[in-house]
């Protein structure tokens, strides 16, 4: 099976931007677990900027935390979000 994991930058769908994308792999008795890809997208080009993006605080706080939100913002460390789906699909 396939699985598709995605970090949103808000838990409203009709804000929300995809912030990391990763694909996973399982064994049919779902014991087995292939990490296929794993990408941070861009969604700006300085902490600032992502603020007013990210606007949710629980989301923010979660970010920070966990350094997703450095990632974001460094484009050495992530990836536009059409370089990560033409990735992703072929």
């Amino acid at each position: 099976m396939c699985f598709l994991d995605i970090e949103m930058t808000d838990p409203d769908p009709r804000k929300a931007r995809i912030a990391e994308i990763a694909v996973y792999l399982l064994s049919g008795d779902l014991r087995q677990q292939y990490r296929v890809a794993s990408m941070v997208i861009t969604n700006a080009v300085s902490s600032e900027a992502l603020e007013a993006i990210v606007t949710n605080d629980y989301v923010k706080a979660r970010f920070k935390k966990n350094g997703l939100w450095e990632e974001m913002c460094d484009p050495n460390r992530s990836r536009e979000l059409q370089e990560a789906e033409a990735l992703i699909i072929c």
